[in-house]
């Protein structure tokens, strides 16, 4: 069995993660992934920034509970 080209995705598959990852944590903008409800999922430096509240703050929040 040839795995080569299942090998050869999970590569692109993992430098594509590594770069959206780059590119979200350095973001000059806040972003944030939540789930349909609000519920925080992921944010970067920048949204914490911008909001004035630490990452621990943020986590397992929504954006009614920070957001005025």
């Amino acid at each position: 069995l040839d795995i080569t080209e299942d090998r050869r995705r999970e590569t692109a598959l993992r430098n594509a993660e590594k770069r959206f990852q780059t590119a979200f944590d350095n973001a000059s903008v806040g972003i944030v992934i939540s789930e349909p409800d609000g519920t925080f999922i992921e944010f970067n430096k920048a949204f914490c920034q911008m909001t004035g509240y630490a990452a621990e703050e943020l986590h397992n929040n929504t954006f009614t509970v920070i957001l005025h």
